[in-house]
């Protein structure tokens, strides 16, 4: 069982370039997002003019995994939304998924062309719809797993959690259920009898380690910053966090026309900083967790990790 963190860490260590965080409470500087979007005419755009568009689809329905209805959609991706517009030249139309279950589905089924997928949603997609494409993702500075408790617990290693009560984000979830769990079947735990997990929700979680219903929660290291940020520091500590955990992707319909994927892939990765800044500039909170974030080009086997630790949890994909 230990081949699971040992290969999420290898993995991510080869293939982002980025070095596994260990334990501790100190909270890093978060890189601010700009005020205001960034619009097309600030940017010096040149477009594949040799590019045969006349099989293009007029409008390319547009989802976000993690999002529930067209308003936080439009709160967190509109200017980013337009930008790609403009570039393309092509209508984007926003796409609201209920879960992340219903991603996979309507990817199957074709009524969604693009969408930017967690991990865990990409391996459910590719699942459901093989021929799927990562076009490029977006890899973030701060996406690690955190195991959180109050600061007077006496818990200060994962092996004092034996037999405690821990709080975990819906089922599936990258950072707050799949990567903490693949965390504890690493170190050897059972994770039927060493411990009692309840499957909360982020809120759910945070509220209840808040009101001492649970030990500990396992959450995002961003979630962690929001009750510094809420509470003060000093209330609540983290025991110990995980490393990186892989990137998110734009994931396309195999029924996209070829020319259209390669020309979307090909403007996501040469223009990523104000692509993100656009995506920064918008009214919602969702989109901030991109501050510091840079489009990179990813590929299905960085994803095995994941795949390994659904088998592992007894997940139907």
């Amino acid at each position: 069982m230990r081949k699971i963190f040992r290969l999420t860490t290898l993995l991510l260590v080869m293939v982002l370039l980025l070095t596994a965080c260990g334990g501790g409470n100190s909270t890093p500087t978060v890189p601010t997002a700009p005020t205001a979007p960034t619009g097309g005419a600030d940017v010096e755009f040149t477009s594949d003019g040799g590019i045969d568009r006349s099989d293009w689809p007029e409008v390319i329905r547009f989802a976000v995994t993690g999002l529930e209805g067209l308003e936080e959609l439009q709160r967190n991706y509109e200017p980013f939304r337009q930008l790609l517009m403009e570039m393309l030249g092509v209508d984007f139309e926003f796409f609201a998924l209920s879960s992340r279950v219903v991603s996979a589905t309507a990817m199957q089924f074709g009524q969604v062309d693009v969408i930017l997928s967690g991990s865990s949603e990409y391996v459910q997609i590719k699942y459901e719809t093989p021929d799927v494409e990562i076009l490029a993702a977006i890899q973030r500075p701060y996406h690690h797993t955190a195991f959180i408790v109050r600061a007077e617990s006496p818990m200060q290693t994962l092996d004092d959690l034996r037999g405690a009560t821990i709080g975990m984000g819906s089922i599936g979830s990258t950072s707050r259920h799949i990567g903490p769990s693949a965390m504890l079947i690493e170190e050897g735990f059972d994770l039927d009898n060493d411990f009692t997990i309840h499957n909360l929700g982020t809120s759910g979680s945070m509220e209840a380690l808040r009101n001492g219903d649970v030990d500990a929660i396992a959450a995002g290291i961003r979630d962690f910053w929001d009750l510094e940020n809420e509470f003060g520091a000093g209330v609540f500590r983290v025991l110990v966090e995980g490393p990186q955990l892989p990137p998110d992707s734009f994931v396309a319909s195999p029924n996209l026309p070829e020319s259209f994927r390669a020309e979307l892939s090909r403007v996501l990765l040469t223009y990523s900083d104000v692509l993100l800044d656009a995506m920064l500039a918008s009214e919602g909170e969702d989109s901030n967790k991109y501050a510091g974030a840079v489009i990179i080009m990813a590929y299905d086997y960085y994803f095995d990790a994941i795949r390994e630790a659904y088998r592992v949890l007894g997940l139907e994909l």
